[in-house]
């Protein structure tokens, strides 16, 4: 069976090329990042998007996941987000997560209304990672479950010690019950 990437499942090629000239749409992408190296690679899945469907056919937008905690930057994210086909979140499944990531998904996935999308998870892995699935994969995938979108993860191999200690410990603590309530489907 042949793979279709999931980005041209959402926008087929010759469809798009068939649309009048006078069509306006857009396919809108949403990204979140914890640095340049997760922008960079949140990046290329943008811009395979525009060689899809055409520079004038994508509108993207991005944020570093540790200003989410900034009232203003949260809520343009979060606005962005509950309007975006694609949300792609770029990441390193050891790091401490800020409460203001939790906030950005609460907000989008009660405002989410689009009968169709993706949510593009790109993990950047620790070689010494003993647990697997880490549990932010299982976190964004119920994510996905409960906005009712595609879910795509994709992760790279980093060298180096684990830390998945510190996620565990601020997922128990300041956002455990957020993951707890993801992974169990129920909305707010």
């Amino acid at each position: 069976m042949e793979q279709t990437h999931i980005l041209e499942r959402l926008t087929p090629t010759e469809e798009l090329e068939n649309l009048p000239s006078e069509t306006e749409y857009a396919l809108n992408v949403a990204m979140v990042y914890q640095d340049a190296a997760t922008r960079e690679w949140a990046g290329q899945v943008c811009a395979h998007a525009t060689r899809l469907a055409g520079k004038d056919a994508v509108h993207s937008a991005a944020w570093d996941i540790r200003r989410l905690s900034e009232a203003a930057v949260c809520l343009e994210a979060v606005q962005t987000a509950t309007r975006a086909d694609v949300i792609v979140v770029s990441l390193y499944e050891n790091q401490v997560l800020p409460a203001g990531f939790y906030d950005w998904i609460d907000g989008w996935l009660a405002g989410r209304r689009l009968p169709m999308g993706a949510l593009i998870a790109l993990i950047n892995v620790c070689e010494a990672a003993g647990t697997w699935p880490h549990p932010i994969h299982n976190c964004l995938r119920a994510v996905a479950l409960q906005g009712q979108l595609d879910f795509l993860l994709r992760e790279r191999r980093l060298p180096g010690p684990s830390g998945g200690g510190l996620f565990l410990k601020k997922a128990r603590g300041l956002a455990g019950s957020r993951i707890r309530h993801a992974a169990s489907g129920h909305k707010r």
